[in-house]
């Protein structure tokens, strides 16, 4: 398998330098399906991993996207205001970007197999890949960065950002969290 990736230099920090690049690596992956590598059970990790890897790529773009519009927001308005204020001001930003964004976003709570009627509810989902929860506190507390991690578990997405405007430097506000779908 290694052999086979050193072969054709699919790696991770490839991948990252263009969508140019992704898009050669598929072309590849198409090639490979027709060579006699097909026949080898290696072809199914190998698509596998590829699929994983264009993934994250995408991930890491959109969630370097959503910090610039945040960190932009951030610039232009400054710290002290209400987080709804930073939410329509982050929902603009993000719309001028070209970045699809839903807000005050319902999360469903299933308990033992039953839909509760109560939700909870996100501040944003980008994309259908990010959860993205904004504060406008003094400190972000552990509290905030589990509601963060529990909205991920329930939404059954992976990536979330908490994003605390209430901050003299913004980049100091950010937390990234990752949630493994596959431990449940």
């Amino acid at each position: 398998m290694l052999s086979v990736l050193s072969s054709y230099s699919v790696s991770q920090h490839e991948l990252s330098k263009s969508r140019i690049n992704v898009y050669f690596h598929f072309r590849v992956l198409k090639r490979l399906k027709f060579t006699k590598f097909v026949k080898n059970t290696n072809y199914l990790l190998f698509k596998s991993l590829f699929k994983t890897i264009f993934m994250k790529n995408q991930i890491e773009l959109l969630t370097g996207k959503v910090i610039g519009c945040a960190i932009e927001v951030h610039r232009n308005l400054g710290p002290g205001l209400l987080e709804s204020v930073y939410q329509i001001c982050l929902t603009e930003e993000l719309a001028m970007a070209g970045i699809q964004a839903r807000t005050q976003v319902p999360i469903p709570i299933n308990y033992k197999g039953q839909q509760l009627d109560k939700e909870f509810v996100a501040d944003f989902l980008i994309e259908d890949m990010l959860v993205v929860e904004i504060k406008a506190v003094e400190i972000i507390l552990p509290v905030h960065e589990v509601q963060l991690v529990t909205y991920l578990k329930l939404a059954e997405k992976n990536i979330g950002l908490l994003i605390n405007f209430n901050v003299p430097v913004l980049t100091a506000g950010i937390r990234r969290k990752v949630h493994d779908l596959q431990e449940n």
